[in-house]
């Protein structure tokens, strides 16, 4: 086999720990420091094994009687004296080594993140700003409307100025996280994310209280919620990753799936584990804010039902009182 090679020295995972081209034949690898391609490993000979031209030109590669020998990765065997073959798998100890020729394909080029949204989409500053404005407002706006008591300024911007806080600390710490991975902050980024994370998940929850109130669902609707927020979840956490990772867009979304789903499960369990250690909850689960009765798709139950059923609901606890 003509052409130039590469001998890739692979970690326990698959990745290339480094990269040696061979200029000339032949080519030792070993643990001796006169080898071409020096193998940290005690397991592997100081000469291990030797790559050579044979006089048809192909490339050989021979095991020079060590210790414990080598073998060939797919298929498997033991190896004594073979011709090199493209993309071959060796393992010479506990390392493993890959042998490529000047021919061997590559992958495309992995697209950045900017490369696959608009220019400055993420980092554009008053749309930034806008989102950031935005989700305040419609937090604002969704706690004052099931506020009943009387308006207060002081606690207005108290809570403009925790949610303030929070997108902050949210924000850097993904900010220092992407300065140590890609040595730089993208922090406008990162709260561009946040933002758009924030909104959409509000507007969900006001779906799904919406959707508990027009048919009288509680329990499909808290179902609903828990099981929506694996998804957003996993988004918000790719969205972050993707500006701090270069790892492979599938495994980052298979990752956050995996992480997100294990967040929300337990975080169910535990407050399903709080609701069944108490027999009387200190209050109604209810939504606090006044919806108009257009929306309501299923019929009120009468007052007569109403009492009926409490009265019936007197008499069973004070049955359980008495025992």
């Amino acid at each position: 086999m003509a052409g130039t090679l590469t001998i890739e020295v692979l970690d326990r995972l698959g990745r290339v720990k480094e990269r040696v081209r061979a200029e000339t034949l032949p080519i030792v690898v070993g643990r001796a420091y006169s080898c071409d391609v020096i193998v940290d490993d005690r397991y592997v000979s100081p000469q291990h094994l030797r790559i050579e031209r044979g006089e048809d030109g192909r490339l050989f590669v021979e095991d020079l009687q060590t210790t414990n020998g080598t073998q060939r990765l797919a298929p498997l065997g033991a190896l004594a004296r073979a011709p090199l073959e493209d993309d071959m798998r060796l393992r010479v100890g506990h390392t493993v080594l890959r042998l490529r020729t000047g021919e061997h394909p590559v992958e495309p080029a992995a697209r950045l993140l900017g490369a696959t949204l608009p220019v400055g989409l993420l980092g554009n500053r008053p749309l930034s700003i806008a989102l950031c404005l935005g989700v305040l407002g419609l937090f604002l706006l969704d706690d004052y409307m099931a506020y009943f008591e009387r308006f207060s300024a002081a606690r207005v911007l108290s809570q403009a100025a925790g949610l303030v806080l929070l997108f902050g600390l949210w924000a850097g710490t993904w900010s220092l996280v992407s300065r140590v991975v890609t040595q730089s902050f993208h922090f406008l980024e990162h709260c561009t994310i946040a933002a758009l994370w924030a909104l959409v998940y509000e507007l969900f929850l006001n779906l799904t209280d919406y959707y508990s109130f027009a048919f009288a669902a509680d329990r499909s609707a808290e179902v609903l919620a828990w099981v929506g927020t694996v998804p957003l979840l996993a988004c918000v956490l790719y969205s972050h990753l993707r500006l701090c990772s270069a790892a492979p867009p599938l495994r980052l979304a298979l990752g956050t799936a995996g992480v997100a789903s294990a967040v929300v499960g337990l975080g169910g369990l535990v407050m399903l584990g709080a609701r069944m250690e108490e027999q009387w909850p200190e209050e109604l689960a209810f939504s606090w804010q006044l919806k108009p009765p257009v929306f309501q798709l299923v019929p009120s139950r009468e007052i007569d039902e109403f009492f009926s059923r409490a009265v019936s609901l007197k008499d069973r606890v004070d049955r359980l009182a008495e025992e």
